[in-house]
């Protein structure tokens, strides 16, 4: 894979996992050294890899499963918070995973109230039942009812009326755009309109229809 990926990028997966000579040849290459493949022949690939996990790095070197070297070789480092921690990424994520879906507002209003200990993945899957679902019922709108999610959302999302769906996804929104620093004259009725996906405009007549920091112009 490195020698294929050369001049180009490689994405490593659960980096922490890997064997011994395995983190030593990346540790090479990312060093500019050769590596010998099998059958005796060097390489001198020249390739950008890109290593993610979910695993503590620190605890990993600590047990001894990840050279200190090969991680401290790793120019940029990111820490990507849990999906818990970002819920005004929840359904920007949903859009961009089912772009072509069309979502019942009771269907936005649960995923924004889920915590999401699977992340990312449990996400998509969610989504992708969801999906299968609305078309075995040949559904032209995926609804509450073709989520997998646990009883105490959904069956407080079903039990509110139509007319209470739509305010509280945009007090859901608010609160959510809040927690992210985003105040009143800072950005805040912009960032709730991210999150639900409409324009700023849209959002100033949902925060004044709703009442919303109506004096505020963010």
């Amino acid at each position: 894979h490195i020698v294929r990926a050369d001049g180009g990028t490689l994405f490593v997966d659960e980096f922490d996992t890997l064997s011994p000579d395995l983190q030593a040849i990346f540790l090479s290459v990312l060093e500019g050294r050769s590596a010998e493949m099998v059958g005796g022949d060097s390489v001198t690939p020249s390739v950008r890899c890109i290593f993610a996990t979910n695993a503590d790095v620190d605890a990993a070197v600590v047990a001894g499963t990840l050279r200190r070297d090969l991680l401290d070789r790793i120019a940029v480092t990111l820490s990507v918070p849990p999906l818990r921690d970002r819920r005004g990424d929840v359904l920007q994520l949903a859009r961009h995973l089912l772009p072509a879906v069309n979502m019942h507002d009771r269907c936005l209003l649960a995923l924004l109230r889920h915590e999401w200990p699977g992340n990312i993945r449990e996400l998509k899957s969610t989504l992708e039942r969801a999906r299968a679902k609305a078309e075995i019922d040949d559904s032209a709108q995926v609804l509450i009812d073709h989520f997998d999610l646990p009883a105490f959302i959904t069956d407080a999302v079903q039990q509110m009326a139509d007319d209470d769906i739509r305010r509280e996804l945009w007090h859901c929104a608010d609160a959510v755009a809040r927690t992210e620093g985003f105040g009143p004259g800072t950005g805040l009725q912009k960032r709730a309109g991210e999150i639900l996906g409409v324009k700023e405009a849209q959002a100033s007549k949902m925060y004044q229809a709703f009442g919303l920091n109506e004096a505020s112009v963010a």
